[in-house]
Parts: structure tokens; C-alpha cells; sequence
């Protein structure tokens, strides 16, 4: 049998499915999981479950693990994480106002592996970015990816800094985590979209 972990991520406003393996979890722990972007850290507001056969049958990819329960060292990893994003925003924000008029920064999220940052920005139209990859990744010594952002979504509160909680429909997360809940799909964030991602530069 199949045991199903639900954990929710920092700026995913899906409940994700993963492999629980033989882990002691419970509803309110921290955990550390493998995605198809790495590890990432995340937080289970459910228990886990023992998955029906029918859910099984619904899976169309192997469920990625969940590798540990977090400690102390990494949560505070995770809130160092948070600090360095959140002093990384004045400095996207600065950068993207001499790049292009038109982009205007949302948040910045730095991955638990450390070695990667997530740039969020709302625009409504497409944007040459690639300048101001190189010139992030030089000042903030980061792997860059930069994503767009609806203009609907940028103004919802909590549509990337805090997911909020929606009620979830079974499917498949297009990361690749596996079939689990995900949003309702008028509610979803199916506008934020990857714009020309270039994860692999560094200077």
C-alpha cells in the first residue's frame, strides 16, 4: 500500500502528493522533499494516508519522496532562506526599474538548496530579461530563474508570498510530484507561467 504525504510548499498553492515511505508524519510537521525544481522545504497540514487502489490507478508518474522530517537545522536553514529573499527583493526591484519599464518585481524565492533564486514579476507583455539575469546572478552569486506572472494574479493577495488554502480536485501537479489534490481550476494560478527560464547561468 501506497502511503500518501499531503504537503503544501512556501509558493505553491497546490496541496502535493509524495511518497511518505516508512516515515513517521503527522499533520503540522515539517518536511524536506524532492521536486522536479530539487529539495524543497514544505509543511504537511494533513496527515499522512494510506492511498486507495483507485488513487494508485490515478497515478501517472512515481510520487517523489518525502526525504526527511525537518529538524531545527532545517528550519532554520529555511528562515535564513527567507531573510536572504527578502533582501533580495530591493535589489530586483532596483535592477529590473533599469532593465524595462515594464516589469514590475513581485517577490523572490530562494530554493532549499540554496544555490537558486526564483524571480517573480508581473508585466503584460513579454519581457527581454536576459540582461538582467546576468546582472542578478553577478550581484547576488545565485542560479537565476525568472518567471511572469498574470496581472490578475500579481494582484490577488497571497497569490505567490502566501498560497492560500483552496478547496483541491485529484489530478496531476505539472512538476512532476505525481498525481494529488490541486487546485480548483477556476481558482488556480494556470496564468503564472515560466518566461524563458534560464536556470543554468552563473557568473
Amino acid at each position: 500500500m501506497v502511503r500518501i504525504a499531503p504537503v503544501n510548499l512556501p509558493y505553491n498553492p497546490k496541496t502535493l502528493w509524495f511518497d511518505a515511505g516508512e516515515l513517521e508524519l503527522h499533520a503540522g510537521c515539517d518536511v524536506v522533499v524532492q521536486t522536479a525544481r530539487g529539495t524543497e522545504f514544505g509543511h504537511m497540514g494533513e496527515p499522512a494516508f494510506e492511498a486507495t487502489p483507485d488513487q494508485v490507478k490515478k497515478l501517472k508518474t512515481p510520487l517523489k519522496p518525502v526525504l526527511r522530517v525537518a529538524d531545527d537545522e532545517d528550519r532554520a536553514k529555511q528562515a535564513e532562506l527567507e531573510a536572504r529573499a527578502a533582501e533580495a527583493l530591493p535589489v530586483f526591484k532596483e535592477l529590473a526599474a533599469k532593465a524595462s519599464e515594464e516589469m514590475r518585481p513581485v517577490s523572490v524565492e530562494y530554493l532549499f538548496d540554496g544555490d537558486k533564486a526564483v524571480f517573480y514579476f508581473e508585466s503584460e507583455n513579454r519581457v527581454d530579461f536576459r540582461e538582467l539575469v546576468r546582472t542578478l546572478s553577478s550581484r547576488l552569486h545565485v542560479r537565476v530563474d525568472m518567471r511572469q506572472i498574470g496581472v490578475r494574479d500579481a494582484a490577488r493577495p497571497g497569490a505567490v508570498l502566501q498560497a492560500p488554502r483552496r478547496r483541491v480536485l485529484p489530478g496531476v501537479h505539472p512538476h512532476g510530484q505525481g498525481a494529488g489534490p490541486v487546485a480548483e481550476p477556476a481558482e488556480d494560478l494556470g496564468r503564472v507561467r515560466q518566461a524563458h527560464v534560464l536556470s543554468s547561468l552563473r557568473i
